[in-house]
């Protein structure tokens, strides 16, 4: 692939700090690094946790968790395919590459009951999603008696554990799984669960089972960010930053306008600096209605104006210009990182932060 000119770094010391700040709060943390680790590369992510000592991982396709065994290579890894297998190459897949897939549905189950390989039933309890009911479950693993395939896991996922004022779903949630894995024990008594994502993991470790999985708050992200628990995240650090490169800065004088659609009209004489990222870059070219998007340069916050283009976006820099901050082409704006928070980032785009990580991180060096 060309490389773009922006460019999105990977702390990669922070995620082991944020790993670290997780050791201890349950029997086996199962980092979720699928969607390339949210865009963070997830062979990197993988070395790092590794080192760490995680020998469980969540990724999402087949395919995916294929090639993160191969890198891996002589490392004995526990590694779960969340999609399932599509397909019977994607079983053979499994069972040659030593993975646990995700079985969900009556048709991936019978394609697997007479494979020898470990899989990792998925239990609905109130996701809506992928998964067998609760009260299903007795019977599938009765079924599953004297076969040779072995359910190893039992997971679910819970829709609403960064939301305190759901607490009581979260609890039938939890009610659900314990059903599931009472039924399931009666036939294989040494079967895992996990049912705790990052919010789980942190706001309920009793429930969360004995492999819980953490996700955005690995990569720094606050799930929690705007509720009155935001804090049970505060330590965690960002592990991601965005940057783009100043291409142009010329003067625009008052009543002059600027780019497509002429959307901007300088009110007064000013300065504008053009960065070399757009939406071909996947930096959103629309931004929710009365939101005040900002790049940062040499510190300090300029907002960006006019229309997103499809490799540039202008910056106003007339207040740094003012102040004897030199601004040039070659210097960087920051997109997201020590002065511009991924969550406002978020927010300025009406979506969440797993989002723009896993957009920006295609621009990954």
């Amino acid at each position: 692939m060309i490389k773009p000119l922006c460019e999105v770094i990977v702390d990669l010391e922070a995620l082991r700090a944020n790993y670290r700040l997780l050791s201890g709060k349950a029997e086996i943390l199962m980092p979720v690094i699928k969607a390339d680790a949210y865009g963070h590369g997830i062979f990197e992510v993988a070395d790092i946790l590794c080192e760490e000592g995680a020998g469980h991982f969540a990724v999402g396709s087949v395919a995916e968790g294929a090639a993160l065994r191969d890198h891996l290579r002589d490392r004995d890894a526990f590694i779960v395919c969340l999609l399932g297998c599509l397909d019977e190459a994607d079983f053979d897949l499994c069972e040659a590459k030593h993975l646990v897939p995700l079985v969900h549905n009556p048709e991936s189950l019978a394609r697997c009951r007479d494979r020898a390989m470990e899989i990792a039933l998925k239990v609905d309890t109130g996701m809506g999603r992928l998964g067998f009911k609760p009260s299903e479950m007795g019977e599938i693993a009765r079924s599953l008696v004297g076969r040779a395939v072995r359910p190893v896991l039992l997971l679910s996922h819970l829709a609403v554990a960064d939301v305190p004022e759901e607490t009581e779903y979260t609890a039938e949630q939890f009610r659900r799984m314990d059903i599931a894995r009472d039924a399931v024990r009666q036939y294989f008594p040494d079967v895992s669960v996990s049912h705790g994502n990052s919010c789980g993991t942190l706001l309920h470790p009793e429930h969360a089972g004995n492999i819980v999985r953490p996700g955005i708050i690995l990569y720094g992200g606050n799930p929690l960010l705007g509720t009155p628990l935001e804090k049970e995240c505060a330590a965690f650090k960002p592990v991601m930053s965005a940057y783009a490169p100043i291409l142009s800065v010329h003067a625009l004088e008052a009543g002059e306008t600027l780019g497509y659609g002429r959307l901007f009209k300088a009110s007064r004489d000013s300065v504008v600096a053009w960065a070399g990222i757009g939406y071909a870059d996947c930096f959103r070219r629309n931004h929710v209605p009365g939101a005040h998007p900002m790049m940062a340069v040499k510190g300090r916050r300029c907002p960006i104006i006019g229309r997103v283009a499809m490799q540039m976006t202008a910056l106003d820099v007339t207040d740094l210009v003012a102040e004897g901050v030199d601004v040039r082409a070659g210097d960087k704006a920051e997109i997201f990182g020590r002065e511009i928070d991924v969550h406002e980032v978020a927010e300025w785009w009406g979506t969440i932060p797993y989002e723009v990580m896993c957009l920006m991180g295609k621009n990954r060096i």
